[in-house]
């Protein structure tokens, strides 16, 4: 245990004798309490002279009740302040639906993106929380995570609401978090707009502190000795953080050790050593590994159930809570058997599990149905970047569905010590059912140039654009694609479009079209 983190205890501890002896001490002068009786003092006083009685005061009619505003909270102008940072688990990709609620005054969002003084920069923490708050700098999908269930835990043990900023990209690297960077500049402004404001409307607020739950992008550098210097990385964070925008701690949240329904070695590597180094540093507090242990019903790797975002916040929260009363490290155990149901009933939360569909007969004969879409993307994405990593370009996301396809767009930008791997990702869901033969067909157009490989994944496999005999490439520089699978347990439809890596500005369009999709007879 660091000296440092003790002292808040004996703090505590100091100032508990202090007050014992001057308890005494007025004591023994006669001092008694606010009613003129002090301990063993039992003398009666004087008898008060009857006042006469007053006429009755009217009764003042009811005021009508003025509705709440976001900015209006339970335990008015006392806060306590958290950013949460970091990578997709931070954002949360569980059902929101079925997240811990926060009570109405207990938590609340500090809007730095959407906020305005006509609308409002308060409202209450609720799931997917961070929804609202996309723009160049941080943007993510967010669908149900752990702040909620922190919030909500927090404030049990404290009775003291958060105030949440957001301040997470799927996939990051802490690169991209360091200071000077695009991310982590934007984070610095959410905190201190968050701050300034609570002093203006002149909040007591009692600590700022963030939330760090990231890694499983930079797991690989754990057994690779060509990797960066993760915890060197972590220390510039803080550093930048503390002096930026005067974060206190650092409570860390262990990331997933889970790809493709197996632990792999070196995240869980990066797991205990994230561990390990919040016992040996004192700026850096370990809150949570209830990440590690869980069942795959719960699980989709690297993610989770929602059921694991509750259990996980809430145990972060109490923790953190712990922490800043006391002084002392909490103790951080693995999930354990039931803490997902147990914390759901608490709540009366109907949760959601991982359970595949039953195998159907992959040689039976199903009806023939074709669903063919000819422009899916009326407009092409644009998507640009910078050196910096800074996206140059809007990238348009639209969602579209039609019989059984269901499409979507990201845009996800990596950070990392082999320099900037940048993807545009185009993803379709097949509602079919586990062992179907399904027959896909597309094409895939580029305009712009420094287009690299194209990567098209079906189920688990991977093909390559340059290889796959799937694929013929026509005069206008555009390929088709011509495939026969069998639909797997894990039957996501993937395409991939790589950009190289290397200096200077990138930029291309990309359109699909013409996609058919038909499941075969057996």
């Amino acid at each position: 245990m660091m000296i440092k983190k003790r002292i808040a205890a004996l703090c505590a501890a100091y100032i508990s004798v202090l007050m014992c002896f001057s308890c005494f001490a007025a004591c023994a002068n006669g001092d008694g309490s606010d009613d003129g009786k002090g301990p063993g003092h039992e003398s009666e006083q004087p008898d008060t002279p009857d006042t006469p009685d007053t006429p009755d005061t009217p009764d003042t009619p009811d005021t009508p009740d003025t509705p709440d505003t976001p900015d209006t909270p339970e335990n008015e102008n006392v806060a306590d302040v958290f950013i949460f940072m970091g990578q997709s688990n931070m954002s949360g990709q569980g059902r929101s639906a079925e997240a811990v609620p926060c009570g109405e005054g207990h938590a609340y969002e500090f809007r730095a993106v959407t906020g305005s003084d006509e609308d409002g920069w308060l409202y209450p923490v609720a799931e997917p929380f961070g929804a609202t708050e996309a723009n160049d700098a941080i943007t993510d999908y967010r669908r149900g995570g752990l702040v909620s269930a922190f919030c909500e835990s927090y404030y049990e043990q404290t009775e003291v609401p958060v105030v949440a900023v957001t301040a997470s990209i799927s996939g990051s690297s802490i690169q991209i978090w360091q200071p000077g960077q695009t991310a982590y500049e934007e984070a610095v402004r959410r905190l201190n707009a968050c701050t300034d404001y609570l002093e203006e409307q002149e909040w007591d607020v009692r600590n700022v502190n963030m939330v760090w739950c990231q890694g499983e992008t930079d797991s690989w550098t754990m057994n690779n000795p060509n990797g960066f210097d993760y915890f060197a990385a972590l220390d510039r964070l803080y550093t930048g953080m503390n002096g930026d925008a005067g974060v206190e701690n650092c409570f860390i949240i262990t990331p997933s050790m889970y790809t493709d329904d197996a632990v792999v070695e070196y995240k869980q590597m990066m797991v205990e050593a994230q561990a390990e180094y919040c016992a040996e540093n004192e700026n850096f507090v370990l809150v949570s590994r209830k990440f590690e242990n869980v069942p795959l019903v719960l699980r989709d790797d690297p993610h989770f159930y929602q059921g694991v975002y509750n259990v996980c916040g809430w145990e972060a929260g109490k923790n953190a809570a712990a922490f800043i009363r006391t002084g002392e490290e909490p103790e951080c155990k693995p999930y354990a058997e039931g803490e997902a149901e147990e914390l759901a009933e608490r709540f009366g939360i109907t949760l959601t599990y991982n359970v595949p569909p039953e195998p159907v007969d992959p040689d039976g004969e199903y009806a023939i149905e074709e669903m063919l879409t000819s422009t899916i993307l009326e407009y092409p994405g644009r998507w640009g970047y910078s050196w910096q990593g800074r996206s140059e370009a809007k990238f348009d996301q639209p969602q579209y569905s039609k019989g059984v396809i269901t499409w979507s767009v990201q845009n996800y930008q990596r950070d990392d010590s082999q320099g900037i791997n940048d993807n545009m990702i185009f993803r379709y869901q097949p509602d079919l059912p586990v062992g179907t033969k399904y027959r896909m067909q597309f094409t895939v157009k580029f305009d712009g140039v420094d287009r690299d490989d194209v990567y098209i994944k079906f189920g688990n496999e991977w093909y390559s654009s340059l290889a796959n005999p799937g694929v013929s490439w026509n005069d206008d520089g555009s390929f088709t694609v011509d495939y026969t699978g069998t639909v797997g347990a894990d039957y996501t439809f993937l395409i991939q479009v790589t950009a190289a890596n290397g200096a200077g500005e990138i930029a291309f369009d990309m359109t699909v079209s013409d996609i058919k999709l038909s499941a075969i007879a057996g």
